[in-house]
């Protein structure tokens, strides 16, 4: 009796204690379902949720190189922009080279009249060589006093700015003179020139002169008696001999005949004055004169823009102030050279004079290869490729050396 009790009571507490699980999860759901999401998701569709934007702040890490000049001057231009990509050795800033291709040209000048010089000194004095080197002293001499009133005149304005109006005015009229001088020396030499092609010319066709013949009668040789009598009453009578051809000299004539004809020559000594020799030589002078009134010119006309710089830039006038004494020790150099040149050539060079005279071309070179150094040097070309993040000049403006003119960096590291 007791083990069927115990059997059917077993059913029954599986029974409620199976109810009582339910209820408690039903009640446990309806107290989660406000704060949780899982439960709706088990019997109805999902949808779809926005994308979630992140955002950050931080520092990008960049290479980043300023570039700046060894030397100070005015901005030509800069051909890149903020933002711009360059790539490595891409011109990126243009220094003006006025003033240095100038003195370019003063060194290259001074470099041809050494060797020149030089070849000279070696070879001996030639006619007309000391009148030429005496010609190019007097010019390095010119060129000198310029350059010594360049130097004073841009000591003046670093001294005295105020004093810009009064020299851009006085520079004005000395151009106008040396257009002036210029004229007159190309006249002179265009004049010169037209002598010297002539004498050329002429020189060439009587084969530089000497004792030469020229035919001044022909005929038949029947009538060579008559025809001789008749023009030339001061030849002696001439009887030709019975054989075909022949060749009569006497004094400065000359007969040659065969064939039934005859020729008369009479030879002359051709010579041509001394003054038409020296033409050439001459011609060389004028040419000098002018490339002088050129150099003056030119030279002028870069101080007067020198000067409109200076006037809208007042902090460049230092830096033309330095230039100009360079330029002056060039042409200091240049005028000794030519003193040397005259000497040597007046008294016949020594070894001594021509080692000096060889010393004073290389010195020249190396004069020049350090200015042309010095303008590739103004051309300032990117370092790294990379982008150009700052400008820090413009075009226009007065760089120090040494100053930073734009930045560029290399994003990629």
């Amino acid at each position: 009796m007791n083990q069927e009790k115990t059997k059917s009571k077993k059913p029954l507490r599986i029974i409620l204690i199976a109810f009582f699980a339910l209820g408690m999860i039903v009640l446990m759901s309806k107290q989660t379902e406000a704060s949780h999401d899982w439960w709706p998701t088990l019997f109805q569709p999902q949808t779809t949720q926005s994308p979630t934007v992140l955002s950050a702040s931080g520092v990008i890490q960049a290479e980043q190189v300023s570039l700046a000049s060894e030397f100070g001057g005015s901005i030509a231009a800069i051909p890149v922009a903020e933002a711009e990509n360059v790539a490595a050795g891409q011109i990126v800033v243009q220094l003006d080279t006025t003033m240095l291709d100038a003195q370019i040209e003063v060194a290259q000048a001074m470099v041809d009249m050494a060797e020149a010089g030089l070849a000279q000194a070696r070879a001996g004095a030639r006619p007309g060589q000391i009148e030429t080197a005496k010609a190019q002293l007097a010019q390095a001499q010119a060129g000198e006093l310029l350059a010594q009133k360049a130097v004073s005149d841009t000591q003046i304005l670093v001294a005295n700015p105020q004093d810009i109006d009064l020299l851009i005015a006085v520079t004005r009229a000395q151009i106008a003179s040396a257009e002036h001088q210029l004229a007159q020396a190309t006249a002179l030499k265009d004049a010169v020139e037209i002598g010297k092609v002539e004498f050329e010319k002429v020189y060439t066709e009587y084969n530089g002169g000497g004792r030469q013949r020229f035919p001044v009668m022909q005929g038949s040789i029947d009538d060579i008696a008559g025809d001789l009598q008749d023009l030339y009453p001061e030849l002696p009578v001439i009887e030709l001999p019975e054989a075909p051809a022949g060749d009569f000299n006497i004094g400065d004539w000359e007969l040659v005949y065969g064939g039934g004809s005859y020729t008369l020559y009479k030879w002359v000594d051709i010579s041509f004055p001394l003054g038409a020799q020296q033409l050439p030589n001459l011609w060389w002078q004028t040419w000098v004169g002018v490339n002088a009134a050129i150099a003056q010119k030119e030279g002028l006309e870069a101080k007067l823009a020198n000067l409109y710089s200076q006037r809208a830039n007042p902090q460049a006038m230092q830096t033309r102030a330095d230039e100009a004494l360079s330029a002056q020790a060039q042409v200091e150099a240049q005028a000794t050279l030519a003193q040397v040149q005259v000497e040597a050539l007046e008294s016949g060079a020594t070894p001594e004079q021509i080692a000096a005279i060889e010393a004073r071309v290389n010195q020249a070179r190396s004069g020049l290869a350090s200015l042309l150094r010095q303008r590739e040097m103004y051309a300032l070309t990117a370092p790294i490729d990379g982008v150009v993040v700052d400008v820090i000049m413009h075009p226009g403006e007065v760089a120090a050396a040494g100053a930073t003119l734009l930045t560029i960096a290399d994003l990629n590291k």
